[in-house]
């Protein structure tokens, strides 16, 4: 059947896969799901209830999934909820990231975010402080989370 957890994030006992001790799959339709293969929360959460054998089973399938290469064909392992989620992100982020705008003013080219960000991330810190003073628009790219993962 499979379940339809919104906020439990499959890791409450109402959950169906996860009081049955089997990872969510294909048939679910939950949201933000975290019982699957190689989760951390799923293997903490079964610490925390006492689920000896659970966290144990879910440690042992998340290391025969890492030997047989998971990472590789992560869609595989990864429950359908989870793939949709990360896939509506990254359209998100990526057409975001193509919108072209007047970064530099409006006698240069429009450059698209990503170029934006690219040039930003030659700046010092200080500079970088500085040049959130000068606009709403460099403020919102200055603080921008892809700036600052490096």
């Amino acid at each position: 059947m499979g379940c339809r957890c919104k906020k439990s994030a499959c890791l409450k006992k109402y959950c169906e896969c996860f009081e049955a001790g089997v990872m969510c799959g294909d048939k679910c339709k939950c949201l933000d799901c975290l019982n699957f293969i190689g989760s951390q929360a799923l293997i903490d959460r079964r610490r925390k209830i006492k689920d000896h054998r659970g966290a144990e089973l879910a440690m042992r399938s998340a290391d025969e999934a890492w030997k047989r290469g998971w990472g590789r064909k992560e869609s595989s392992v990864t429950p359908r909820a989870v793939r949709r989620r990360d896939n509506v992100k990254l359209r998100s982020q990526q057409s975001e990231n193509n919108k072209v705008m007047p970064v530099f003013g409006n006698r240069v080219p429009m450059q698209s975010k990503s170029v934006a960000l690219n040039v930003f991330s030659f700046l010092s810190n200080d500079d970088l402080y500085n040049t959130s003073l000068v606009s709403k628009m460099w403020t919102g790219l200055s603080l921008d989370e892809q700036l600052w993962q490096f």
